[in-house]
């Protein structure tokens, strides 16, 4: 039974809710010194991160070519599933495997979880014949994903003050509605290619096509991951630097505050920009 157009709404509706309140990471202004109260050195902490990144790219690739053989939805839900597990995991637990073991949930469920969502907006947009209204919706979805993290990183500073598990706590909050949020989800109609008998012969079949055949495919899917691991690199120096330098965990928010309202008013115009 194919969706009702108001169900394929719907879809766009949920995903930009769920992607935005993921978004509001309370503890991401302080999480340098957050991990290092659940027992992570520094130097762990860049470990921890680069192999977070490493398990984001490699799964990336393989797990988008599998979902054009299952349900995005699935995918989606499995994605948020697996974000929440990981926020979970840094509330209650402490230690160096336990903050790995998270942050590898959290590459899991960014490789699950965002290219399926744009997946399934184009896939809603689709089938209700709005393809032209692709871009202005994802740049809508970035917008929202961005303002509700400019106001997380507004306060998570302040709230870290007042009790160093209250950013976290509320971060848990917000990822708990986000997966409720992909449940109501549905699958959006699309020509689902036939499974190859051999689906891991197929993939590396792909692979070598683009690194050999079309290699700008390739370095369109991970150029944006290389950019992003050494932008990391910067973002997560700057906090143990500008605490030692005297800046407290309050203003370090209000300037990351700053940064944010301009990747939201990026995200606002990016329609446009790319029009």
């Amino acid at each position: 039974m194919s969706p009702t157009p108001a169900a394929l709404q719907r879809n766009i509706t949920l995903t930009y809710l769920s992607l935005a309140l993921k978004e509001a990471m309370f503890i991401l202004p302080v999480l340098v010194a957050f991990y290092q109260l659940r027992g992570v050195s520094l130097a762990d902490f860049f470990l921890i991160q680069a192999l977070f990144r490493l398990v984001m790219a490699f799964l990336q690739l393989p797990l988008s070519y599998w979902a054009d053989f299952s349900q995005r939805r699935r995918q989606i839900q499995l994605g948020a599933g697996a974000w929440l597990l990981g926020v979970l995991l840094l509330w209650w637990g402490h230690g160096f495997w336990v903050v790995l073991t998270a942050e590898l949930l959290f590459g899991i469920s960014i490789a699950l979880w965002y290219s399926n969502s744009e997946c399934l907006v184009f896939e809603s947009l689709k089938a209700r014949g709005q393809t032209k209204q692709h871009l202005k919706v994802l740049g809508r979805q970035r917008t929202l994903g961005s303002a509700f993290a400019t106001v997380a990183m507004g306060i998570g500073g302040w709230l870290f003050t007042q009790d160093a598990d209250l950013p976290i706590t509320l971060t848990a909050l917000f990822s708990a509605l986000a997966l409720l949020f992909t449940l109501g989800l549905v699958e959006a109609p699309r020509a689902m290619q036939a499974k190859p008998k051999n689906p891991w012969r197929d993939f590396v079949t792909t692979f070598r096509y683009m690194g050999h055949g079309h290699p700008e495919i390739l370095w369109l899917s991970l150029w944006p991951g290389i950019t992003a691991a050494t932008g990391a690199c910067l973002f997560w120096s700057l906090q143990p630097i500008a605490t030692q330098g005297g800046m407290s965990f309050s203003a370090l928010g209000v300037w990351l505050f700053g940064y944010y309202v301009v990747r939201t008013l990026f995200a606002a115009s990016m329609s446009t920009l790319t029009n």
